[in-house]
């Protein structure tokens, strides 16, 4: 869930749209509605995964 301006909503979830190695997002789906005020920010977090990283 995110809350701002349309622009920067709509470049919000088209940089979702991705695929590497690790991950692939094939669609993401969108509602529109008045923003609320409770979502003062966003932040990407990345954690490794258990085991660490994959060989080969």
């Amino acid at each position: 869930m995110a809350e701002g301006e349309r622009s920067d909503l709509l470049r919000f979830a088209s940089a979702l749209k991705m695929e590497n190695y690790l991950i692939r997002v094939d669609d993401v789906e969108t509602a529109y509605c008045e923003a609320s005020g409770s979502f003062p920010g966003f932040r990407k977090v990345n954690r490794p995964r258990r085991g660490g990283m994959p060989s080969g």
